[in-house]
């Protein structure tokens, strides 16, 4: 008399994904640089289905993934400025210079005409 002391392995039903899921992996997918097939194999699936998904959410008229909204991200909010900025008042003959560095702290106004010096000077300083 011949024995199977094996039991029978549940077979594989097919796996249902949230759809949060399908948008947070989508969402992923579109990082730049991110590849498909990483993203589906860190989270072991198969890179076919979430190809499938994001063909699905770029057909336009297509059905999108249920729970999933399109939030457009504006480019440009205009903000309405209240007061009034002045710009600050350099004269134009002398170069404004101003260091911190540590506990240092320097405000320099060094004539134009000597740029050149204040340039040496400011590179011995930093040293």
């Amino acid at each position: 008399m011949h024995t199977n002391n094996q039991l029978p392995q549940p077979s594989r039903g097919r796996r249902t994904y949230s759809p949060e899921f399908k948008a947070q992996l989508v969402a992923a997918c579109r990082i730049p640089g991110m590849s498909v097939a990483s993203v589906a194999r860190n989270h072991g699936i198969n890179h076919n289905i979430l190809h499938r998904w994001l063909r699905e959410l770029s057909e336009p008229g297509a059905l999108r993934l249920p729970g999933v909204i399109d939030k457009a991200v504006p480019a440009f909010i205009e903000l309405p400025i209240t007061e009034s900025i002045a710009p600050a008042v350099v004269a134009a003959d002398s170069v404004h210079v101003e260091i911190q560095r540590g506990d240092l702290s320097i405000k320099l106004c060094w004539p134009a005409s000597a740029a050149s010096a204040c340039t040496q000077w400011l590179l011995e300083l930093l040293r």
